[in-house]
This record gives C-alpha cells, structure tokens and sequence, in this order.
C-alpha cells in the first residue's frame, strides 16, 4: 500500500488502530507510529504479529474488545469476507467518538494496454482467469450503512514492477496454463514473453 494512502486511511497523525486481518498492513501501520491491535482468525497469523503488537485470535463479526477504544478500524483487502450486518456494527461499536472506519482494495489497472492485452491473451485460453473481482465491490455495503453516514473515497496510485521471468512465471503458475501440453504452453509462454 503506498504510504500516502496508509497516512489517508488512519487521518495522518498517530492513532490507535485496529486492524482486522493480514500481517502486512499492521506491520506498516507498527512503522508508521501508530498503537496497533491486529486480530486474525489464524492462530499462526496472530502468533507472527504477536512478537511486534498485540495480536488476537478473533472474527471480525465478534471483536473481543469494549467499545470505544479505537480511533480507527482498518480493513484492508479482506471486506468482502464478511457478513456486513456484523463487521459493520462491531466496527463502529468498537470505534471512539470521531473514530472512523477504513476500508481498502488494491485493484489491478486494466486500462493499462499490456496489461489489457496480457489479461485478453490468457482469457483465450480460460475465459475466466484474471477476471479482476476483488472485493472491492463490498466497499457498497459500508457506503449503504447506517453506522458510516459520512464516506468518503479517495483512490492512489501503485505501481507494482515486474520482471519479464516474473511474468511468465505467473503465467505458468495459472491451473488452465498448467493443463496445456507442452507446445501449447511454450507458444502461449512465448506470446507472454513477446508481450
């Protein structure tokens, strides 16, 4: 997540946070000084983030926690997972007074011409691979509530390099991909390459 959007979504100064799921996002917001409680449904999961944050084994829908503690409650790129009628209302539950809630997605560019054609080139051989659905729709469910009256939207850049080998190794990862005979995947793996 680029730094601009993470100083967007937590209001730009120190706050407490709440995140709900992943590892990666509550290590940023660790290092962007902020107090942060991660929870995640996998014991492992909370048993990393542990050793750098006060991680809990908890659901999104049931959070362990008294209300008004945090100043924000994060959710990055795991929204649509959740029963809204539940996460909503233990989101704001949790929430102080003038906290807010935070929902993001990284969505991939497709108005990008290769990677357009990249996605054309694979469809041709399974219609619905890179289909580009996610999530982020759910986003709706949280503009539709009654405990987040005021939403606001902001979108960022984020560029993401890769490798020509990187590339074609992802391509070749893709199941229907896998399933193609050998002068099959060269001829699809030399168009990727061509690309």
């Amino acid at each position: 997540m680029p730094p601009t959007a993470l100083q967007w979504l937590t209001g730009g100064r120190e706050r407490s946070v709440l995140s709900l799921e992943g590892t990666a996002l509550p290590r940023a917001l660790m290092a962007a000084d902020h107090r942060v409680v991660a929870i995640d449904r996998d014991v492992e999961v909370v048993r990393a983030l542990s050793t750098h944050m006060l991680a809990v084994t908890a659901q999104a829908e049931s959070l362990p926690f008294d209300p008004c503690l945090f100043d924000v409650v994060i959710c990055h790129q795991v929204f649509h997972r959740y029963a809204p009628g539940l996460v909503l209302s233990e989101m704001a539950r949790v929430l102080a007074p003038g906290g807010h809630a935070a929902v993001s997605y990284l969505v991939r560019d497709d108005s990008v011409p290769w990677v357009r054609r990249l996605i054309a080139l694979v469809r041709q051989l399974d219609p619905d691979a890179m289909k580009g659905d996610f999530g982020a729709d759910s986003v709706g469910e949280l503009e539709d509530s009654k405990y987040f009256p005021v939403v606001e939207h902001k979108e960022f850049r984020h560029w993401q390099p890769i490798e020509r080998d990187q590339l074609l190794a992802m391509v070749a990862g893709l199941d229907a991909v896998k399933g193609l005979d050998s002068a099959e995947r060269s001829q699809l793996l030399d168009e990727v390459r061509a690309l």
